[in-house]
């Protein structure tokens, strides 16, 4: 009984970890889009 507590709340913390560098990922992919996305040329240009 106490190894399967112990085991689901390993798996738990896992995927716990695992959503949150997803998370990370995610917000940096969407910073890096936006200081790479080419921008429309300015009129004085």
């Amino acid at each position: 009984m106490l190894l399967g507590i112990d085991v689901a709340t390993t798996l738990s913390s896992f995927w716990a970890g695992f959503a949150a560098v997803c998370a990370g990922f995610l917000v940096c992919s969407v910073v890096f889009a936006a200081i790479t996305w080419p921008h429309p040329a300015s009129p004085e240009e």
